[in-house]
């Protein structure tokens, strides 16, 4: 399973989500909540900022399309996910 920060627009919103793709490329499961770059120092910080610029450049997705896409599976910041028990 690989993942990325992508855009997405919800409610005329654009924010940034991660978003989790199964070993064919499939969106499989994605952040509840948009996320915010962070890291643990400034360097850490740029490096998170790049990925999120990244971002920027790739298509905008639609959350009602991402939706149907994970299959309702949604990763709440808060929890903590074993991705080795979902059957992808």
């Amino acid at each position: 399973m690989t993942w990325n920060y992508r855009v997405v627009i919800k409610d005329g919103q654009y924010a940034i989500y991660e978003i989790y793709y199964d070993d064919e490329g499939n969106i499989a499961l994605f952040t509840e909540d948009p996320v915010y770059p962070m890291g643990e120092s400034l360097d850490e910080l740029r490096g998170d900022l790049e990925y999120f610029r990244h971002a920027l450049t790739q298509p905008v997705l639609k959350y009602e399309e991402i939706t149907e896409q994970a299959r309702g599976f949604q990763i709440n910041d808060e929890d903590t996910v074993n991705l080795d028990s979902f059957d992808l």
